[in-house]
């Protein structure tokens, strides 16, 4: 198996809104502004998306976020992704101080899904993705998706 680069997405969060402890965790909700796609595929990410990440008592979050594409030529596609995100202080610290953290600072990795109509960007519907995430600055996260394509 490889790994293709497919599209370095980077995304604005807004607001945030947390509910009480529960006994699974604390569910934070990151609304997500807008933001950029570079790479293979080029565009924007579209506001009002949002990760609903849960992070359980043992510290590690859950990340389930769904969001929209509005790509260069116009087309729509809706992203949807699982993943872990190990919670720890220097990840909350540097999104607090709007500071960025490196790839590999922590253990951050997604596994989006794409839904698009059919034409030009169709072959998104049947691929297997995986992302690697990192806080980005100025309240951000960014991810480098990649496609897994047989060697």
């Amino acid at each position: 198996m490889k790994l293709t680069h497919l599209v370095k997405m980077t995304v604005s969060i807004g607001d945030i809104f947390t509910t009480r402890a529960m006994s699974i965790g604390e569910r934070q909700s990151y609304i997500v502004t807008g933001g950029t796609l570079e790479g293979r595929l080029k565009g924007t990410v579209l506001p009002g998306g949002s990760d609903f990440l849960l992070i359980d008592p043992s510290g590690i979050g859950h990340v389930d976020a769904r969001l929209t594409w509005r790509l260069d030529d116009g087309a729509h596609v809706q992203v949807q992704y699982f993943g872990r995100l190990h919670m720890i202080e220097s990840v909350t610290t540097a999104f607090k101080a709007r500071d960025g953290l490196d790839f590999g600072d922590t253990y951050f990795f997604t596994q989006p899904r794409f839904e698009v109509g059919a034409g030009p960007h169709g072959w998104l519907n049947g691929i297997m993705a995986i992302g690697e995430g990192r806080i980005a600055p100025d309240r951000g996260i960014q991810y480098n998706i990649y496609q897994c394509e047989h060697d």
